[in-house]
This record gives C-alpha cells, structure tokens and sequence, in this order.
C-alpha cells in the first residue's frame, strides 16, 4: 500500500498538544463543548477531537467496557452523547486554527460511502484540517441497534471499510469490490482539501490494534493510563517497537506513523496543596507534567491529547490556560519563526509540526479572517443554559502570543475581554479594546480590511437579546471602532470599549443612555 499520508516535518522534540472533548457527562452539552474549543483554539491548541456512540443500549450486559477497571461504562446508558461528525461540522466554524479530529469513530457503525462524503464535506468546511481517529468498536449491542456488519467480524469490516474511504478520497469515479462494500463507477464529489486524503489515526492498544496501525494508520492514537490498558512509558516503549517492527513487515516506513497518546492531564495551581497517594502521570504542577511528557517524547511521541480532569467548565477552561501559559512554553522554546504558543499543525496539514503557529506571535485573535473568508460568520454562542461562559481573547501588544483566551478570575468581571459574561454581568457590553496604540492586538474578532462587512463574532441566544454587544461594520465605514449599544438597563455595566488618551478621537460610536438623550432633546428644543 502506497503511503498516504506523511509528517512533512520531522523535528525531534516537537511535540504538539490537543483536547478531548466530553461526549458524555456534564459537560458534554453545546454551548459547553464549544467554549472548550473556542477557547483551545484561541490559546493555539493543535487539534480539537471528539468521540463517537450513536446509542447507549440500557443493557451491555454481553460488552466489556476496555477503560475501566469495573468493565463497565461510567456513568450508565441514560445519558446524552453528541454525535461526532454533527459536532465537528460546528467546530469546523467555531475554530480557525486547530486540527479537528474523531478520538475514536466506531468505524463499522456507518456505510463507509456516507462516512467518506461526510468527512470530505468537512474538511472542505474546515480548510483541510480533519483527522479520522478510528477504531474497530466495543459495544456489541450498540452494533446490533444500529444495523452494523456482525460484531465479530469488526476488525476485517474497519480495515475494508478504511481502504475503500481512502479510495473514494483520492480517486474519481469510484469503484470499489469488497466482501462488505461494493460500489461501481461513481462520482464522489468533492474531494477532501488534503491532496492525499483525510489521515487515519488508529486507536486501542491491543496487539490487533496496532498492526492496523502499522499496516494501514496514519498515526497511532492510544488511550493511556486507563486500565487495563495503561502503556506506562516502559509498555508504550515496548508498543512503538512491536509497531515500527510490523510497519516493515507491511512495506512500509516507520517514521511515516505518528505516534500519538489521550491521556487526562491537569497542572494544578501553585499554591494548592496536592492530594494524597501517589501522583497520576500528567497531573501535578508544571515541572512535573513537562517532565511526564518528556519522557513519552523520548520514545517518539509528537501529539499528546489532553482529557479534562474536572466536571465543570471553569475548572476546564482554567487547567487549558494554565497549560498553555506554564507548560507549552518549555517546548520547542527558541524555535526560529514560532511563538512560544501552542500551534495547529502537524498531521500533514501544512501548518508548522511540533506545536508552535509560525509567525503566531501576537497574532492569537479568537478569530482570524483571511480574505479567503471575507464575509464568514464566525461565533460563539451563548445560550441561556450557560450565563457566565466566555469566550474570547484579550492580547495587549506587551503580551504577544500570551495565552490568555479566556480571563475567567471573579476579580476580572466587567473588565475589557472580549466577551464577559459573568452572572453579574449578564448584558454588559462586549469588549473590544481598539486603542490607537494597540494596532494588530489580538481582539475577539481582528477585521482586516479585506474582511469589511464580516459578520460579527458574537451570536446573541434569545436570553441576550438587546445586549450591549454591536459592531457596527458599514463598507462606508471601515476600520471604526465598534458601536456600543448602552440601553437603560445597562446603565453602569461594564464598558466594553476601553477608551484611552491615545483613542480620544477614534471613530467610536456610542449611543448615550436614556438621561442623555432627554438632555440632547431639550437642546435641540431650545435652540429652535
């Protein structure tokens, strides 16, 4: 088999550093799951994955759960799970940088023709930055709910239905002859952005799973520290060895596979106390999670994907900041033409390999509107469900490439971040600090001006309605500085426009509360 798909570059100690988003739980609801992404993404992630169940059957009494020490899936059968591709297709318009990936589709469950026409459609939505984590499925009753070929023959159906969604990317018309797919002389159009086709990364740790890899992966995308499955250094050690010795076998090379682990990670706090017992790998301060990784990147791993530790967003959302602000910094420090923030790249993407945006420095507005974009709607939507999220990034000229996309401390309520949406300041006007002195910061939106008349980077769910966020963005008018709204029951919220000596004179148009439009009134009377 040809290679498909190739690292472009190849940099010992470059390691990039993705997120996991919930598909179940607590936080595994909209409005949630795209504040992580936004905000992952604005802080200079690499990549965005998500994972796959279709149905949870109320009995799995004839499964074995393969990450739990119980053999069983926490939390029960009656809770919700978002499906995968639906969620990616919103967070191809949610992110602009980062690697949007599966971790892991359960690759039997869906006709490999819609599957391939799905992610193709994708990666054309994102700009070619769609990864397929794959892997062969657990669930025996989920398979037989959903129609899927017969449990035991997964591992033959996955590998078939790979080589033929491979085919339909990279040929035109397609035809394919196998023992579970068969289609003869059709257009499958259009194909995917990535001229080789979407990468597959394959998942599991078993023997099984990683000669798939070997013979047929992209990448090899291991959950780790979960038992039975844990792949402590020395075993993933042992698995990278038994999987480059396979790749040979296959014709194929070694360095051609992307070694890649999903692990839960959290760099706690300097001043908190660390919990009693022995320390979980990746969890604990900075030097101790840099040191964790370290090692997994002795032994060849350049793409680590983070599992959040906590159930609640702000816990989430916090840990992603700290990470970005403590840790990513001491990779690929001094690297020429790369900020010290964590980069989308990698995976064949063309973007910089190792975890660093080339040329990011200061550049990390939470939305980056090229003029191949001109006119796109790019948001963050707040539903009433989540009062209090944020997401935005506040970038001051002294602070290029700083990672700081959300400011979520109770301290900072009101203050001038692009979107401020704590209890307390529910309708309070969006930020947006555009000081003469700060040309090029990174703002929630950054509207060059070949992007005159985008849409603006803020939705309003019904429960905003009326809020103090508009920008007002005339052809006539371009470059001006955002018009805030301040209605009467907004008096005293927070400004969302920071006005310093230096912008005295832009052209901000505010509109006065209801006294001054009374006073304004009577002027005018007077003058008559």
């Amino acid at each position: 088999m040809s290679r498909h798909f190739e690292r472009r570059v190849s940099l010992e100690g470059l390691v990039e550093f993705g997120i996991s988003l919930p598909g179940r739980g607590p936080l595994a609801k909209p409005d949630q799951v795209l504040t992580m992404a936004a905000q992952a993404d604005a802080l200079g992630y690499a990549s965005v994955f998500v994972t796959d169940h279709i149905v949870l059957p109320a009995s799995m009494a004839r499964s074995v759960y393969p990450y739990s020490a119980t053999r069983q899936l926490p939390g029960g059968a009656a809770q919700d799970y978002l499906e995968p591709l639906a969620l990616l297709g919103a967070l191809a318009r949610e992110t602009k940088r980062a690697r949007l990936g599966t971790s892991v589709l359960v690759v039997p469950y869906r006709h490999p023709l819609v599957t391939a026409k799905i992610l193709a459609t994708l990666d054309r939505l994102s700009g070619g930055r769609i990864i397929l984590g794959a892997g062969v499925g657990w669930l025996r009753e989920e398979f037989e709910a959903v129609g899927a070929p017969p449990f035991e023959q997964r591992g033959a159906v996955t590998d078939e239905y790979l080589a033929f969604m491979r085919q339909t990317w990279t040929t035109d018309p397609v035809t394919f002859r196998g023992r579970y797919v068969s289609v003869s002389n059709v257009h499958a159009l259009p194909k995917p952005v990535q001229p080789n086709g979407i990468p597959v990364w394959i998942g599991g740790h078993t023997d099984a799973a990683v000669q798939r890899a070997a013979r047929l992966g992209d990448g090899w995308h291991p959950i780790i520290l979960r038992p039975p499955g844990l792949l402590l250094p020395d075993e993933y050690g042992k698995r990278v060895r038994q999987l480059k010795a396979w790749a040979k076998e296959a014709g194929r090379d070694p360095e051609a596979i992307t070694l890649t682990i999903r692990v839960p990670m959290e760099v706690r706090p300097k001043r908190m106390k660390p919990p009693a017992g022995e320390r979980p790998l990746f969890q604990g301060t900075a030097e101790e999670v840099t040191k964790d990784i370290r090692t997994y990147a002795d032994l060849g791993v350049t793409h680590v994907v983070w599992d959040p530790t906590h159930q609640d967003l702000p816990s989430v959302l916090d840990n992603l900041e700290r990470f970005a602000q403590e840790v990513a910094p001491r990779f690929n420090r001094g690297r020429s033409g790369a900020s010290h923030s964590v980069g989308a790249g990698g995976a064949g993407s063309g973007r910089s390999v190792g975890g660093l945006v080339r040329g990011a420095r200061g550049s990390a507005s939470a939305v980056d509107r090229s003029a191949s974009n001109r006119g796109s709607a790019s948001a963050v939507d707040r539903s009433a469900s989540n009062p209090g999220s944020a997401s935005a990034v506040n970038r001051s000229a002294s602070n290029p490439g700083s990672a700081s996309a959300v400011n979520r401390s109770a301290s900072n309520r009101g203050s001038a971040s692009a979107v401020s949406r704590s209890a307390s300041d529910r309708g309070s006007a969006s930020a947006v600090d555009r000081s003469a002195s700060n040309p090029g910061s990174a703002s929630a939106v950054n509207r060059s001006a070949s992007n005159r008349g985008s849409a603006s980077a803020v939705r309003r769910s019904a429960s905003d309605r009326g809020s103090a966020s508009a920008v007002d963005r005339s052809a006539s008018n371009p470059g001006s500085a955002p018009a805030v709204n301040r209605s009467a029951s907004n008096r005293g919220s927070a400004s969302a426009v920071s006005r310093s000596g230096s912008d005295r004179g832009s052209a901000s148009a505010v509109n006065r509360s209801a006294s001054n439009r009374r006073a304004s009134k009577a002027r005018r009377k007077k003058t008559r």
